[in-house]
């Protein structure tokens, strides 16, 4: 059996029935050098092998089921490639639908099967002739999400009732036990964003919030609620969940924290409406503040680990590269581009879509990311990662309706009161200049050094320096704090783009 690259293809994110699929599947791989079968043929055969996500979201039939069985197609794409090129193809499709249908992005059935759909003609084409097809199957995997409208989270304002049928001394009990769940919640998540994260403007956003909280609980009178505490006969004391008690990483730790605190505050907030409506109000404030400082830890920790190692950013375009567009970006993202950038301002939507869709395929010979710029539809046609945005073009929130929660989006920033608003809009990394003049694009006026080190100060979000950033002024940039940064016409329009290359990735990965 040929077993090449077994380890690294299952050290990825997989449901166990994705695993046990592929397990099978790489136990029959030596029937593709004797029978010459399609490796499409093979994997459809394992899929519906049993019942998994991918028969169910088809319907377990027995026609396709059969006839799947016997069909030997012969597939000269795929048998071109080793079979382990052909797996992570296979793999990095799938991947990109596991994203963009949860939070968790791991990799199902479902999603091998839309791969081998999106990768494979006849695979189309036979599940078409059963009246299977993609594009009802892709809406059912990664259904479009549904954003909420500015007014839809607003609640019922009430006047103060009194106490009514709550006695005071149970009341003042359960705002303590919501005001201590609050608190300590709150200060669990701050010292992860300042010790873990080591982010000072999340970190004081955090302390501005609970400060915030800290007074109006005071207007509530809150010391007048110890007396009425009661630990020794609290039965709440003694009722303890599994979920509670284990904490497998500190990213677990701060994601229960911030739902306690969040349902603490809604008591909070609930309760103190027998007190006192407007500062009920204010806890209520304090509540969506939260939410918005959640999603901006979220968003960190998201793209910390999706660009952990994505230092080398190339923007281009089909009128900007000296060689030609796909010698640009084949030669650059094999010398250690890591993300690649489409800006196309002026070609028609069909042939933006084509040349996207080709930069795609090339970015995925050494697992780039690919970025459309502006157009999230665009992003999603192509199959592209993410989008990015600058400050004339959509806002985070509503691009994000376009593209789904999963998919990267980037935000042009020219001074930290922009970077804050991108952060908490929930932006998934920062484009930060313009550091030096740049060819590529004229500004009014430069942002300089100066800016670089105060987001190097203040976030830990990733974010990328920009603008006539080159080999001669690199150390200043570096000096100042970045340690990404974003190029265009110094590769572009390079003499040795695939040197140039290999030396700004090598000046940038020993300054890590």
């Amino acid at each position: 059996m040929n077993t090449e690259n077994t380890s690294n293809f299952f050290d990825r994110k997989l449901t166990l029935g994705a695993r046990r699929i592929l397990e099978r599947f790489h136990l029959r791989i030596d029937e593709l050098q004797v029978s010459g079968a399609s490796p499409y043929r093979l994997l459809l055969q394992e899929l519906f092998h049993e019942e998994n996500q991918a028969t169910e979201i088809v319907g377990l039939r027995q026609d396709l089921v059969t006839t799947i069985e016997i069909v030997n197609v012969d597939d000269d794409h795929a048998q071109s490639l080793k079979v382990t090129e052909w797996q992570t193809v296979l793999l990095r499709h799938a991947d990109r639908f596991a994203i963009r249908s949860s939070v968790e992005a791991t990799t199902g059935t479902e999603h091998l099967l839309l791969a081998a759909l999106e990768l494979d003609d006849w695979t189309r084409e036979f599940f078409s002739e059963h009246e299977v097809y993609f594009t009802d199957l892709t809406l059912k995997v990664c259904p479009p999400e549904s954003a909420l409208l500015p007014g839809d989270t607003e609640s019922i304002r009430v006047k103060p009732a009194g106490v009514g049928a709550v006695d005071e001394p149970t009341l003042h009990r359960i705002l303590d036990a919501a005001a201590n769940r609050c608190r300590e919640g709150l200060r669990v998540v701050e010292d992860f964003v300042r010790f873990g994260l080591d982010d000072s403007f999340l970190s004081r956003s955090l302390k501005e919030l609970r400060h915030q909280i800290t007074a109006t609980l005071k207007h509530l009178r809150q010391e007048k609620w110890v007396s009425s505490r009661d630990t020794t006969h609290d039965v709440g004391t003694t009722t303890t969940t599994q979920s509670e008690v284990f904490r497998g990483t500190p990213v677990d730790v701060v994601r229960a924290s911030m739902k306690r605190t969040e349902e603490a505050l809604r008591s909070l907030e609930e309760y103190s409406k027998l007190i006192d409506a407007d500062l009920s109000g204010r806890l209520e404030q304090s509540r969506y503040r939260f939410y918005t400082i959640e999603k901006a830890i979220e968003a960190n920790l998201n793209s910390r680990e999706r660009l952990a190692d994505r230092r080398l950013y190339l923007l281009v375009s089909a009128d900007n590269c000296r060689y030609g567009i796909e010698t640009t970006v084949r030669d650059t993202v094999a010398k250690g581009v890591d993300i690649v950038q489409l800006r196309e301002k002026s070609l028609p939507d069909r042939q933006l879509i084509d040349l996207a869709k080709h930069v795609r395929d090339w970015t995925y010979e050494h697992d780039a990311l690919f970025i459309i710029n502006d157009r999230p539809d665009i992003a999603i046609a192509s199959g592209a990662d993410g989008v990015h945005l600058g400050q004339d073009d959509l806002a985070i929130h509503e691009a994000r309706k376009i593209a789904g929660s999963r998919m990267l989006i980037g935000m042009s920033t020219h001074n930290i009161d922009q970077a804050k608003e991108a952060i908490f809009a929930g932006a998934d990394y920062l484009g930060v200049g313009p550091t030096f003049p740049s060819k590529t694009k004229a500004f009014n006026e430069f942002t300089g050094l100066d800016f670089v080190q105060e987001v190097a100060e203040s976030t830990s979000l990733p974010w990328f320096a920009i603008g006539g950033i080159d080999l001669s002024n690199l150390g200043q940039v570096i000096e100042a704090g970045a340690t990404r940064i974003a190029v265009s016409s110094t590769l572009c329009s390079a003499a040795d783009p695939r040197g140039l290359t290999t030396e700004l990735a090598d000046r940038l990965a020993t300054k890590q």
